[in-house]
């Protein structure tokens, strides 16, 4: 089918479209089987629209740039390619459905898809970051966004060519994200979000799988550290709230962590344990405000959670449940910081030792009757 383009910026329904092959009028709308390109103009979706394609690329005749931007209640059956501006704008109030997956161009803010109005999408595709900085496939900004993708999301192959970023609004994300070679497959620094996943590994040495720096996620499925150095599942960092609804493991590999926190705040319902690796712990923390309802446990040679936090007065661990030692030397809780470990259930020496204090924090444990979950401190993140 043919590859078309329109002759002039407005509505699509009422638009001269050509053939970009030749040049000639193409004598109709778009019609499925077609890829439209923008032509470096502003067009506004004021239908439903079933093609193969919509780009912002350059073609034989047509020009690139330009952007698709929705209006109304749409229902659209295409996928979305951005060359050098962004392709598909969720218009203010727009309420759209897409069957189609959306990816990244080659320039900053590039976005497969941008919503920076109060306005509502409901996608079933995947997601994939870029070639460039800031360049996403898909772009929330804005209080009033509200964005339901399933599928999977990739992150591109450049810093923050991610494939969902979040800065305001709320994502719920049916998916495991995952780092590009460069860009992160989720990066969050506001807003809220839910993520439902299976189990989320990470990917690249260069960037954890989701990034969380501000606002609150809910992740729920389980994180591990991967199976090469530095492959992290997430980070939290700053104000960032992760909660995790489900199980987290070190990976295979030197410093393949499945949480690492430098800031904000961590809870976990389930299980923690190390890794494989003596520096694969399944959370590495410099600046710790964690919550764990669940069991912990050292890994072969990695340890469940490693706290390394300078600041007595505010950093703290707090797990309801039974830390062990692993097989063989790995650590339920090494504290080699200034924080303070509370735990409210039992501990058990195995090959490794339950917990291990060598900085000038403290470990204190409370026998807890009627089991490792009496207690449920957890608050869930707002």
């Amino acid at each position: 089918m043919p590859t078309v383009y329109p002759t002039a910026a407005g509505a699509w329904s009422t638009r001269t479209w050509n053939n970009d092959a030749t040049g000639a009028a193409y004598g109709t709308t778009p019609q499925a089987g077609d890829t439209v390109l923008a032509n470096g103009l502003a067009i506004t979706i004021d239908q439903d629209i079933t093609v193969t394609e919509l780009r912002t690329t350059a073609g034989t005749t047509a020009a690139a740039g330009g952007s698709f931007t929705t209006s109304g209640t749409r229902v659209l059956a295409c996928n979305v390619t951005a060359g050098t501006t962004a392709c598909l704008v969720i218009g203010a109030s727009s309420n759209v459905t897409l069957t189609g997956n959306a990816t990244a161009g080659t320039s900053s803010t590039a976005y497969g898809i941008s919503m920076a109005a109060t306005a509502t999408l409901t996608m079933t595709g995947n997601c994939t970051g870029g070639s460039t900085t800031n360049c996403t496939g898909l772009n929330v900004g804005s209080a009033g966004a509200v964005a339901t993708v399933t599928g999977t999301v990739t992150g591109g192959s450049s810093a923050s060519a991610r494939g969902i970023n979040l800065s305001t609004g709320t994502l719920t994300l049916n998916g495991d994200p995952a780092a590009g070679s460069s860009g992160s497959g989720f990066n969050q620094s506001g807003g809220v979000a839910a993520i439902n996943a299976t189990t989320i590994v990470g990917a690249s040495s260069v960037v954890a799988n989701i990034v969380i720096t501000a606002g609150s996620c809910v992740v729920t499925g389980n994180l591990s550290g991967g199976t090469s150095s530095s492959r992290i599942a997430a980070t939290v960092s700053s104000t960032g709230k992760l909660e995790v609804i489900g199980n987290v493991t070190g990976g295979s590999a030197a410093t393949a962590y499945a949480v690492s926190q430098t800031g904000g705040q961590l809870i976990v319902i389930g299980n923690v344990e190390g890794g494989t690796n003596a520096t694969a712990h399944a959370i590495n923390s410099t600046t710790n405000a964690i919550y764990i309802r669940g069991n912990v446990t050292g890994g072969s040679l990695g340890n469940g959670i490693t706290l390394t936090s300078a600041n007595q007065a505010a950093d703290f661990c707090v797990v309801y449940g039974t830390v062990t030692g692993g097989s063989t030397s790995g650590i339920g809780i090494a504290n080699a910081g200034a924080g303070r470990v509370d735990i409210y259930g039992s501990t058990v020496n195995s090959g490794g030792n339950a917990t291990s204090n060598t900085g000038s924090g403290s470990i204190v444990v409370t026998s807890v009757g009627g089991g490792s979950l009496a207690f449920n401190p957890v608050v869930r993140l707002p």
